[in-house]
């Protein structure tokens, strides 16, 4: 919905505030706003780029003062009419009928710590207590909406994207964390993720489900208020699908701006739209296909023509996305800046495309289905089965090392990353085993691994999907993300969700199977496609920046440089997994995250 950013203790940063916010402003086009306190011999400084979503009027722009706290808000609360309801009982008046006065005024009235357990949504927040100095962060249950910071007893600064923070203290991006990216290229960007690490050692992100309080002196202090696994233990047993997903997409819809939804063919944007034409009259719906340019070339386009046909018809609009640009010097850049990392995954480009579409088209919020796949247990048998020897018994340490020693054997990278990175390899694996055996000790191995993709495969694809889609101003929303949804899903045993194995999300597809065409229920998992004819302008770009590559100082750090030509040499297309032009984005955008930062 917006961007934040925030300058606590250090007076000589105060003044770079505005640039920063100003570097944000695809995330808020609407307005931009400052507030700037003093208290106890500290400043502290509030920026916010406001994206228009609820309440479009100038009143609910933010920083938003209410009492003794001045609060920033970016995200969309999901129980936000029933809790005015409460605070109006308790006296409060609202001026505006958005969202970030319910949670300013639910701070106000609870105090921060209570208010965030109270609040159903995705959310970054940070409040200042003019009362006792203390700036709080917070984030949402599973980390939609990005915050990072730095701090130290005498600072704090805070931000809705690291390009901001960088912006304020430049010295920040000084020290790349190599171990950040070499488990990325070993593992891969979504099992090698860690929720609270980026690709800067001084800069962390704060972690899914936790809050943070800072005092100008003291040190800063971390509490988690949510365990997804504690909470479904905690809870009542499963719910009634049909009502829970009712429920959870009339809630998502909610907006004063133009929405929109993915329709890929697939069962879980189909059964998301589907729901949402139930109460909305006007459906637009965008779908990619890429045809014989995807690398696993599928049906998606067919299937969502059918069953765009009975939902827009003439009442909407199905927008297909069926190209896209190539790869430029330029556009990696642009990537590379946004997301504040390497680029490991053609796909981004396609995400990127997506969102550029889609705001073209006048669009502000855009659902999706992600989460359905990890909680739900969707990658069977199609994707699942990079798993499939995790999944069985036994299940011990050395079936997670055969396993990423097979997909490295066959990585174009083979070789070319350097020896003292690749020698890591066996390490991080059994760091992965160690993760998913510690998220849920007592648990099935099923349930072991969805715990263990919640945290890893679908904080990665949450953090790609909102930086890229704010970086073309529109807010993206994902109802299979509700906790409790979640919640729903896992207290499900894994054995009843995998069925006979088939095509996955029995319990899902058992209970909306006769909403939708028998056709799209049964079909396998596709994943987002990756482009297959796209290596030539990958291909044209590294050859044509080889000899810059070599002399890099940071892709020296992490490859050979004297083997970087091989990916040149004629060599298959690749896999899906082993892709050579993937590798060759891996090295330029390594190149080109470089050399944006020391510019």
């Amino acid at each position: 919905m917006c961007g934040l950013v925030g300058v606590a203790g250090d007076a000589c940063l105060l003044e770079r505030l505005p640039e920063a916010l100003r570097r944000m402003r695809h995330r808020g086009p609407n307005a931009l706003r400052e507030a700037e306190f003093t208290s106890d011999g500290f400043s502290v400084r509030m920026g916010f780029a406001r994206l228009s979503i609820r309440d479009l009027s100038p009143v609910a722009d933010q920083p938003l003062s209410r009492g003794t706290v001045t609060v920033l808000f970016n995200g969309e609360i999901y129980n936000a009419d029933h809790l005015r309801g409460h605070l109006q009982a308790l006296g409060r008046r609202f001026l505006t009928t958005g969202d970030s006065e319910v949670v300013t005024e639910a701070i106000r009235t609870w105090g921060f710590a209570d208010a965030i357990a109270r609040l159903e949504g995705m959310f970054a927040i940070a409040a200042y207590d003019h009362a006792d100095g203390s700036v709080h962060l917070a984030r949402d249950r599973f980390g939609i909406k990005p915050l990072y910071y730095h701090h130290s007893a005498e600072r704090l600064l805070f931000a809705s994207d690291i390009t901001s923070l960088t912006c304020i203290d430049p010295a920040l991006r000084r020290s790349i964390d190599h171990d950040v990216l070499t488990r990325k290229i070993l593992l891969d960007p979504f099992i090698g993720f860690q929720p609270e690490r980026t690709a800067f050692s001084p800069i962390q992100a704060l972690a899914p489900g936790s809050v943070l309080t800072w005092r100008h002196g003291h040190h800063a202090k971390h509490r988690r208020y949510y365990d997804l696994l504690s909470a479904a233990q905690d809870g009542s047993g499963p719910q009634d699908l049909h009502e829970l997903l009712r429920r959870t997409v009339r809630e998502h819809i909610v907006s004063d701006a133009p929405l929109a939804f993915a329709l890929s063919g697939g069962f879980d944007s189909s059964l998301l739209t589907t729901l949402a034409a139930e109460l909305h009259e006007n459906i637009t719906a965008f779908t990619v296909d890429l045809g014989s340019d995807s690398m696993e070339y599928g049906e998606d386009g067919h299937y969502a023509r059918l069953l765009a046909q009975s939902l827009v018809g003439l009442r909407g609009r199905h927008i297909v996305l069926d190209r896209l640009r190539p790869w430029t010097i330029d556009r990696i850049d642009r990537c590379v800046t946004t997301l504040g990392s390497p680029l490991y995954d053609e796909r981004v480009r396609l995400w990127d495309e997506i969102y550029s579409t889609v705001a073209a088209h006048g669009i502000r919020v855009f659902i999706n289905g992600q989460g359905a796949d990890e909680m739900w247990y969707g990658y069977y048998p199609k994707i699942w089965n990079w798993f499939t020897n995790l999944y069985q018994e036994p299940h011990h340490r050395n079936s997670y090392r055969s396993y990423f020693d097979g997909r490295w054997s066959s990585s174009p990278l083979r070789g070319i990353l350097r020896p003292e990175h690749e020698v890591r390899l066996p390490d991080l694996a059994n760091e992965v085993f160690d993760d998913v055996e510690g998220g849920d000790p007592t648990g099935e191995p099923g349930r072991k691994l969805s715990l263990h993709l919640v945290r890893t495969c679908l904080g990665a694809i949450l953090e790609f999907e909102d930086a890229l889609s704010m970086r073309h101003s529109v807010e993206v929303r994902v109802p299979f993300v509700d906790h409790k949804v979640a919640e729903t899903a896992l207290r499900i045993r894994a054995a009843e969700h995998i069925g006979d194995g088939s095509t996955g999300k029995a319990v899902l597809k058992g209970a909306f199977a006769d909403l939708l065409p028998r056709d799209v229920v049964r079909r396998q998992k596709a994943p987002l496609p990756k482009p297959r004819h796209d290596n030539g302008s990958l291909r044209r770009l590294y050859a044509q920046h080889l000899s810059e590559l070599v002399e890099d100082g940071l892709v020296q750090s992490l490859y050979l440089p004297h083997e970087l030509k091989r990916l040149l040499e004629p060599c298959e297309a690749g896999t899906f997994y082993a892709n050579p032009g993937e590798a060759m984005l891996q090295i330029l955008s390594t190149w080109r995250f470089n050399e944006v930062n020391r510019a």
